[in-house]
């Protein structure tokens, strides 16, 4: 899924980005600085365990000025997304083995002591559901789970393209 964000970041001497001056279109580095999370807003149960949620997902992003890479600013990205999924009542959600597909900045808007720094990212969002579970085993027998069950009509057949 890909996601736009506009950052401000102030230039100059005492700024964020010290060296160097910026033209529109500028590229601008970035990557992840931090695992990428979520937290439920909403959850609405449907069939049986399953749920609808309202994730809030937050991407921690680190921009470097191109003039001098060591110059950095931290900041987020933050969108929502609605999935559906196994989500038993007690269960925690985890978003941290999602992926920064890409992520693409460039200065948008260049103005007195500031720049406006455009970001466009694609982010592979894995959302995992773990639940606390005892599982007795016999110490004679083999034990054979059930099988997983998937709500009909819901989920794909497999993940999107941009997650291989």
């Amino acid at each position: 899924m890909s996601r736009a964000q506009s950052i401000t970041v102030t230039t100059g001497v005492g700024g964020e980005f010290v060296t160097g001056t910026f033209t529109v279109g500028q590229l601008i580095p970035c990557a992840l600085s931090a695992p990428i999370s979520c937290n439920v807003i909403k959850r609405v149960p449907t069939t049986g365990n399953f749920a609808t949620l309202t994730l809030a997902v937050t991407v921690p992003l680190i921009l470097s000025n191109p003039n001098a890479l060591t110059e950095t600013v931290t900041t987020t990205v933050t969108f929502t997304q609605t999935v559906t999924l196994c989500d038993p009542e007690g269960a925690t959600v985890d978003c941290s083995a999602s992926t920064l597909m890409s992520c693409n900045c460039i200065v948008a808007v260049v103005g007195v002591g500031t720049i406006t720094v455009s970001c466009e990212i694609e982010v592979c969002l894995v959302v995992n559901t773990i639940y606390r579970v005892q599982l007795l085993v016999s110490s004679y027998g083999f034990c054979v789970p059930s099988p997983c069950t998937v709500a009909p009509g819901i989920c794909l057949p497999m993940p999107p393209e941009q997650c291989y």
